[in-house]
């Protein structure tokens, strides 16, 4: 495996939209995180067939993990709750889901973690490692700068070739953080004991962030952008966020605010368009008139859009083909044009 970016995806209708539409090269690596049973309420489907359709649907291997860090409260969703709430009660039943889907093996790589919001437990990567491996050839760890010394010693044991470490910071990347500039060290030492991956995920865009101070056509300057330039620098093998998504909290919430966050590539720039709080109409009336009108959009190659199913659906918008007024539309042209972007830089 020779990939170099792991773009971060839930399994919920527009990012697996995204990720089965998006053609992409062996450079790409996405990271399923599995956050509801199904993905929408109404789907047909149990947790075993509708996932084994999707492994089926999607071209190339993935990376599977149900997510550790995730802090649920009565405001999240109720179906991710429903999920979620009884594996992080009960932790070890987390390795049965996985193993659920081993029936297609070739296609996905199971996660290994922990929840870095209480006490670490000692044992419970080992016992995950012990009960996956069989069924699978290669295994992926997620470490989190909260507990990453214990767990990095736990899993020293069980690394083998071709194994993928992934340590995520859960906050956007700075190459002044001398703290944790030691943590990325420590976790590339173990390339000297085997011939494993290591990737560094961030949250690019902050929790700060607010939609409503972007500016329409100016660059989004507090959104990281350094980790492209510097994953190599500290010696890791690829890097991986959520594809111009701000990793929000998954509360019920009827407020919308239309806006596009669009990703240069070459520039290494996120650029940010908005409509009117609370008001669908505008993503028609403000947010698409003014993207295709601008240098963002004008400046992209017709080879990308004939390989970005994100900006054909832009195309389909202009001449009526596609409802435009979607939040989750949206959503999965922010994913697959930044997934396109970093095929094309990277």
């Amino acid at each position: 495996m020779d990939f170099k970016y792991v773009p971060i995806i839930r399994n919920r209708s527009a990012e697996r939209t995204s990720i089965i539409k998006q053609s992409y090269s062996n450079k790409i690596l996405p990271l399923l995180e599995m956050v509801v049973d199904k993905p929408t309420v109404k789907s047909k489907y149990n947790y075993f067939d509708d996932h084994t359709k999707f492994f089926d649907d999607i071209k190339s291997k993935i990376l599977v993990d149900i997510p550790m860090n995730i802090k649920t409260s009565l405001k999240t969703i109720k179906n991710i709750r429903t999920f979620l709430k009884p594996i992080y009660d009960n932790p070890s039943t987390r390795v049965d889901y996985l193993k659920k889907l081993s029936s297609n093996p070739s296609k996905f790589i199971p996660v290994i973690s922990y929840n870095p919001n209480k006490e670490y437990n000692s044992g419970f990567l080992r016992n995950q490692e012990k009960t996956l491996r069989g069924d699978f050839k290669n295994l992926a760890f997620r470490l989190f700068s909260k507990h990453s010394i214990n767990a990095a010693n736990e899993i020293i044991p069980l690394l083998k070739d071709d194994d993928i470490i992934l340590i995520d910071i859960e906050k956007p990347y700075s190459k002044n953080d001398k703290k944790l500039i030691e943590l990325y060290k420590s976790i590339n030492n173990l390339k000297t004991t085997k011939k494993i991956k290591t990737v560094i995920i961030h949250t690019a865009i902050p929790k700060t962030f607010k939609k409503s101070s972007m500016v329409n056509q100016s660059i989004l300057n507090e959104i990281s952008t350094d980790l492209l330039k510097d994953f190599k620098t500290l010696n890791f093998d690829a890097f991986g966020d959520y594809c111009g998504i701000k990793n929000l909290p998954l509360e019920n919430t009827k407020a919308v605010y239309p806006s596009y966050i669009h990703y240069n590539g070459q520039k290494n720039v996120y650029v940010g368009f908005k409509g009117n709080f609370n008001k669908p109409i505008t993503f028609t009336t403000k947010v698409l008139p003014i993207y295709t009108t601008s240098s963002c959009w004008n400046s992209i190659s017709s080879d990308h859009i004939d390989k970005c199913c994100g900006c054909k659906k832009i195309l389909a918008m202009q001449s009526g083909k596609s409802k435009i007024n979607s939040p989750r539309t949206w959503k999965s042209i922010t994913i697959s044009h930044h997934i396109r972007e970093m095929d094309e830089i990277l």
